[in-house]
């Protein structure tokens, strides 16, 4: 992890498929504990592609997001 991590003061999205390799929920935590800016979620039920496999549920995450709107009850919070 790069060492200014911590200074990154963007708001940045983070999201990972509940079936996800354990590495990539462990650094989903870590940056989401690292990152002050930074929310974390996880797809249930999906895997890496996510993306593709809900693309409509990834669209209206994304445009909910940069919207600032409340994101879609199917994301579980990341605490």
């Amino acid at each position: 992890m790069p060492k200014n991590i911590a200074s990154i003061a963007t708001p940045t999205l983070i999201i990972a498929g509940e079936n996800e390799h354990s590495l990539i929920h462990q650094s989903q935590d870590t940056l989401s504990r690292v990152m002050k800016n930074a929310q974390s979620y996880v797809a249930p039920n999906m895997v890496h592609g996510w993306s593709l496999e809900a693309p409509n549920l990834f669209a209206q995450t994304v445009r909910n997001w940069l919207q600032k709107q409340p994101l879609s009850e199917q994301l579980q919070t990341v605490s």
